[in-house]
């Protein structure tokens, strides 16, 4: 693996350079939110390296601490190709592995959304932004349980 961390002022990226040719015009990512506490921090520059060293995303990245620190909050991107299941799939159980998935007061999972990188260069975000790909498309959000013949919308 030929691993890098690139600090930017708004942005740190991790990257698996020999694998980035796999990620496609259909490249698109999962997202997690944190807010601007330290430990917040620290657990994202953790769990960013983490998921690239371990060969489930190709490439992540997430808010600077002085972006976050701006802002208030920050964002986690965790890229893959968007038609390749088993790689959606292996992020899926990361996030829920290190309880990055939220639940609902009933305990629900929270059904949260890929975005097209596509979707971003055309300014989606908010109401504006149409999920084509959700957490419920691979997980029953009520039990947890992977749901069989997982199929994406084309």
């Amino acid at each position: 693996m030929n691993f890098q961390r690139i600090n930017r002022p708004a942005w740190v990226f991790y990257l698996d350079v020999d694998r980035e040719i796999e990620l496609s015009n259909n490249c698109g990512k999962w997202m997690y939110f944190f807010d601007s506490s330290s430990e917040s921090a620290s657990f994202v520059e953790r769990i960013c390296e983490q998921i690239v060293k371990d060969g489930v995303a190709i490439e992540s990245k997430h808010s600077s601490r002085d972006a976050t620190q701006i802002q208030g909050s920050g964002v986690c991107c965790f890229y893959c190709d968007g038609s390749n299941i088993e790689a959606h799939k292996k992020i899926i159980k990361f996030l829920l592995e290190n309880n990055m998935i939220k639940r609902t007061k009933s305990g629900k999972l929270t059904n949260v959304s890929f975005k097209y990188d596509e979707q971003t260069r055309n300014k989606q975000y908010g109401d504006e932004f149409k999920p084509k790909i959700q957490l419920s498309h691979f997980i029953n959000l009520k039990t947890g349980e992977w749901l069989d013949n997982i199929t994406l919308p084309t």
